[in-house]
């Protein structure tokens, strides 16, 4: 399916931007919605615009800033539609804040935890984290490619196993 393969390689592409770069950065490159919008119009129609209703390449300024419209099929669209951000009634600014928080823990965040520091509610945080979540879940069969680095890793044996070999001091490599 066309969206669901467009928003897993935007996720991607927006991820990008998170790479070696820690929080005071983060606030300072993203420091209000406008900032952000500038930011997801580089990445979505960063190589020219495409209507994803007609595929025409033709657009002219649609009804503010962050939106283009086709010149084909008159359809306005936002640099949200078809991305996580996509019919979200809060701040795209809070947005920004949580796939940061979320992808910047190596261990995870609890959405109550999230919903705190972003200042949104428990049950808001719940479903944009899914919708991350969903976004950056990749199909089985993609193979990571060139230098991949890894903290830890479990090759072979099962937990259970490993906790035995410990017990027993036996060497397990």
């Amino acid at each position: 399916m066309f969206k669901a393969k467009y928003i897993s390689n935007f996720i991607l592409n927006y991820l990008a931007m998170f790479k070696g770069i820690n929080a005071i950065e983060f606030s300072k490159k993203f420091a209000n919605n406008e900032d952000c919008y500038k930011y997801l119009i580089t990445i979505k129609w960063g190589n020219g615009y495409q209507c994803s209703k007609c595929g025409c390449t033709d657009s002219y300024k649609g009804r503010t800033y962050y939106y283009c419209r086709c010149k084909q099929c008159g359809y306005d669209e936002s640099v949200t539609a078809n991305t996580i951000f996509h019919g979200m009634k809060m701040p795209v600014l809070k947005a920004f804040h949580m796939v940061f928080r979320l992808t910047a823990k190596k261990k995870g965040m609890s959405t109550v935890e999230l919903g705190t520091e972003v200042g949104v509610e428990q049950k808001t945080a719940w479903l944009f984290k899914r919708k991350v979540q969903a976004a950056m879940k990749k199909d089985s069969d993609d193979k990571l490619k060139g230098h991949v680095d890894i903290d830890e890793a479990l090759v072979g044996d099962t937990l259970l196993q490993l906790a035995e070999a410990q017990k027993r001091r036996v060497p397990y490599w």
